[in-house]
């Protein structure tokens, strides 16, 4: 039997059910109450898997945005944070601090955080080895990894302040 014949059948069994209720022999009651619980059961799955649906396209589409603020501030800031390592590094100093624009870590998702949250995610991701290709393909990279930092934010002038080592 075909999911469309059992749901003809279970509309067949509603219909008469509701007007034939006092003709029903006690058999034919039992199998109505079966079918009844096999539509709610049925209606009740359906409703879980419709909702893990969208929370799985909505993680996608938060991962999709994620990737591309990622890759946004990578191709943004990478050639100033790596001139600025050479800049300080020939003057013999192993620390610096750089001014990042707050809004660039702003995102409409709530699931992405807030931009010191972004700031943290991203900067793993520039210095994390494991994402050397993935950001070969959009700036000439070599990975930050030993490369240390601490993030703080400066609301009242809508940067994003991070300090980091190199020793």
């Amino acid at each position: 039997m075909s999911f469309d014949d059992l749901d003809n059948h279970i509309q067949f069994l509603h219909c008469h059910t509701a007007s034939n209720s006092q003709q029903i022999p006690m058999s034919d009651k039992k199998t109505t109450t079966f079918m009844d619980t096999i539509v709610k059961t049925t209606l009740l799955n359906q409703k879980k898997m419709d909702e893990d649906l969208i929370k799985q396209k909505k993680m996608l589409e938060i991962k999709k945005t994620e990737q591309q603020l990622m890759v946004n501030l990578t191709k943004e800031y990478y050639d100033t944070i790596k001139e600025n390592l050479f800049f300080f590094a020939n003057k013999g100093q192993w620390e610096m601090i750089l001014h990042f624009e707050y809004s660039k870590f702003c995102t409409d998702l709530p699931g992405l955080g807030n931009p010191k949250d972004v700031a943290v995610r991203w900067l793993n991701y520039l210095t994390s080895p494991e994402n050397e290709n993935d950001i070969k393909k959009y700036c000439n990279f070599s990975h930050l990894n030993g490369l240390k930092y601490i993030i703080k934010t400066q609301y009242r002038l809508s940067k994003i302040v991070v300090h980091f080592t190199w020793m």
